[in-house]
């Protein structure tokens, strides 16, 4: 499959009076800001990877921003390249996805019910995924968000994705900004397509979605437990506040 690198997506900025598209060349640094990255001597790669948006476009216009200067990433970036710093052995076996996943039926909107947390979602609420299949046969991929309060305005990312596995259409590349992409395995899924839950290769992420904002405890207990039987502890997944209509 091809890698479609060249794509550079924007970025939209919540306002009171909707949306307002910034191209992520131009974008400021707020989503540098959204990421703590105090304490970051060199961050694991799989943190790296997925707050790279935050790092690609905060830390070229604003060098000294938080102390996180271009030399100093340069210098994690190299570290993470050539030694694989910070990421430690693979002892498990590899995550498997489902055998097969409905791609049409796939797409729309997913609530974020719980996930491990890592930095660049620190703070969000009210996290929403949107998929939608493009003409070309990639997808389109929004990440809609508030910031501290599901009061706050509403945010979103935009993206990309694609299939990497067509045999499962479980296994894509997503890519918020070029040239970073990071997997995204389904690995659980509802029959009914109500509920599906997304790994990452070492298991230090993941997410748990939901058509709805909410899940009823025993179907909740129920993911957790297979999460425990394909290597995750369920201790590390924390509950998303979502806004729940009356």
């Amino acid at each position: 499959m091809t890698a479609y690198s060249s794509v550079k997506p924007g970025v939209l900025h919540g306002t009171g009076n909707g949306f307002k598209e910034v191209d992520s060349a131009s974008a400021d640094n707020s989503l540098l800001q959204a990421a703590d990255w105090s304490g970051y001597e060199c961050i694991r790669v799989e943190e790296f990877l997925h707050a790279a948006p935050a790092i690609a476009i905060g830390s070229l216009q604003s060098p000294s921003r938080r102390g996180f200067g271009m030399t100093r990433l340069i210098a994690c970036l190299s570290l993470l390249v050539l030694l694989g710093a910070c990421a430690g052995p693979m002892e498990q076996a590899a995550l498997k996805t489902v055998p097969h996943l409905d791609l049409p039926r796939f797409m729309g909107d997913w609530y974020v019910f719980s996930h491990i947390p890592y930095a660049l979602e620190k703070g969000k609420v009210g996290t929403l995924d949107r998929y939608a299949l493009r003409a070309d046969g990639r997808i389109d991929n929004s990440f809609l968000f508030r910031r501290g309060s599901l009061n706050a305005p509403l945010e979103e990312w935009k993206g990309i994705a694609w299939v990497k596995n067509r045999q499962s259409n479980a296994e894509w590349r997503v890519q918020f900004v070029w040239p970073f992409r990071v997997p995204f395995l389904v690995i659980d899924l509802d029959p009914a397509y109500q509920w599906a839950v997304i790994g990452y290769p070492n298991r230090k992420l993941g997410w748990v979605l939901g058509r709805k904002p909410t899940l009823d405890d025993a179907t909740y207990a129920v993911i957790l437990r297979r999460l425990e039987s394909k290597g995750y502890d369920g201790s590390r997944f924390v509950k998303v506040p979502q806004r729940v209509s009356p």
